[in-house]
């Protein structure tokens, strides 16, 4: 006589049927495994994409946005749990409290019959998924460790596994990794060909510094997504390949200045091969690290160039970053009166169209926010939200969920009606962007606080376990920031290179 099924497998047998009826497909974790490559390192770093014991399904209506849930089995518990997000992004979202941003549930044998449990996992999360409307981009985005768990290129000290899966919790539908002045061809392409299992796309993209002076190490941050392979290796051939190998900070560049940059990416724009976006227009960490240059604007205000040469500047762009979740949130220090009596102005001009308040205390988003208002309207350029994460807390199977960056804004995109109805790959978006067919506009889920712009606060509060992670990760940054930039210096001083020195902060 065969032996009963354990409540935990019959309750998941169950589900499984249940969405499966309504639309839903199970990612085919097998072969996602054989996309990636294996690695025996000692000091692996990475996180799965779909633990064991754990189901993720995808819901894509029409070919269209996707929508998705994870089911995780609990065997020493035998209990299920079922995890996804509330896609809401109208007015009433931003104050949405914990418990309605995410469906979150663990069911054991107390909880009734699976078979009834099921059904109603599956109608609570087809009525979820009828508040997603449009497609989902994250744009900007930072990691230590790539999916076979190897060090990255870049600056961020999380696996980039962590940030994809809290994005598929969000129902990303484009997530684009943004290194430092790197391309990993071989990395993207997997990312691409893992995420697409998940419903995903990945377009290869990356965070490129645009010095405004040859030997000038900073300047302003721009981010390039590139529509296929071909335009990737030319911007790689063209600009990243320029840049000075001796450098140890990867957000720093030698070789090229942001005129020569903007040549060489202008016919690759031309022809929608690249789209190109003005990453943290604003930028102001804190009173202590006033780090400006790498903001467009804030060269302006740092006086680098003068305001009228940044608006020529960015009429070369395709989209302008609107907000920074990880800049400085309070109150800006301006070197130049000039420049903040510009924001002042522009806060009288925008603050209606955008809600804010005429006496609302200048932050740097909110500048990005005017900023991003004038540039859009005076060349029409889309606007992005940035989570700029450097840092990221896996999402393991106990689901803990709160205050995650993709929860807190987003970029939508509005696809037109002419390319629904088909599977979009990471070429399409990046064309029809480029093309001006498909808009793409900034999702921020903010409130005034104290006289300040501010993420909604019921968005921002983590739980204690996620939060000593992020705290240990940040220091981590902080310690990688320091020596790398100490080893560039004594580099810099050892060569005579000593205005590279005084420019390092800039």
């Amino acid at each position: 006589m065969a032996a009963a099924l354990a409540f935990r497998d019959r309750l998941a047998s169950e589900i499984d049927s249940a969405l499966r009826s309504k639309g839903f497909a199970k990612a085919n974790a097998g072969k996602i495994r054989a996309i990636l490559p294996f690695t025996r390192q000692k000091d692996w770093a990475g996180e799965p994409l779909i633990y064991p014991n754990e189901d993720i399904y995808v819901l894509r209506k029409g070919k269209g946005p996707i929508f998705s849930a994870f089911v995780t089995r609990d065997e020493n518990k035998d209990s299920v749990s079922v995890l996804s997000s509330n896609p809401r992004e109208d007015a009433h979202a931003a104050g949405l409290p914990l418990e309605e941003q995410y469906f979150r549930t663990t069911y054991s044998k107390q909880s009734g019959d699976p078979a009834r449990i099921a059904e109603a996992v599956a109608a609570k999360l087809v009525e979820l998924a009828g508040f997603k409307t449009s497609y989902r981009m994250q744009v900007h985005i930072h990691s230590g460790y790539a999916l076979d768990g190897t060090s990255q290129r870049d600056d961020g000290v999380s696996p980039i596994a962590s940030s994809i899966r809290r994005a598929l919790l969000h129902h990303v539908d484009v997530f684009v990794f943004t290194p430092h002045n790197s391309w990993d061809l071989s990395e993207m392409r997997r990312m691409d060909a893992a995420l697409n299992e998940l419903g995903m796309v990945a377009p290869m993209a990356s965070e490129i510094t645009m010095p405004l002076l040859p030997g000038h190490p900073s300047g302003p941050h721009h981010i390039v997504i590139a529509a296929n392979q071909e335009a990737a290796v030319s911007v790689i051939k063209q600009i990243l390949g320029q840049r000075s190998g001796s450098l140890k900070m990867p957000s720093y560049f030698l070789g090229m200045t942001m005129d020569e940059m903007h040549n060489a990416l202008e016919p690759l724009r031309k022809s929608n091969d690249v789209i190109v976006g003005l990453a943290h227009p604003v930028n102001f960490n804190s009173p202590s690290l006033p780090i400006r240059g790498v903001g467009l604007f804030s060269a302006v205000e740092h006086g680098h160039i003068s305001y009228e040469q940044a608006m020529e500047y960015a009429a070369r762009a395709d989209f302008v970053e609107s907000w920074n979740d990880s800049i400085y949130m309070e109150r800006m220090s301006f070197e130049s009166p000039e420049f903040r009596d510009r924001m002042l102005g522009l806060l009288v001009e925008h603050s209606a169209s955008l809600g804010i308040p005429r006496d609302a205390k200048l932050s740097a988003n909110l500048c990005n926010l005017l900023v991003a208002a004038e540039l859009t309207k005076m060349f029409g350029l889309g606007q992005s939200f940035g989570s700029d994460a450097h840092v990221e807390a896996p999402l393991r199977r106990n689901y803990l969920v709160g205050g995650d960056w993709f929860s807190r804004g987003w970029t939508r995109l509005e696809v037109p009606e002419a390319m629904q109805g088909r599977r979009l790959g990471a070429e399409d978006f990046v064309r029809g962007i480029s093309k001006g067919e498909i808009k793409m506009s900034a999702v921020v889920f903010r409130e005034a606080a104290d006289g300040f712009m501010k993420i909604a606060a019921s968005r921002t509060k983590r739980p204690p376990e996620n939060e000593r992670i992020i705290r240990k990760q940040a220091r981590e940054v902080t310690f990688r920031y320091a020596s790398k930039i100490a080893a560039d210096a004594a580099r810099f001083a050892l060569n005579g290179g000593f205005k590279e020195i005084k420019r390092m902060p800039e």
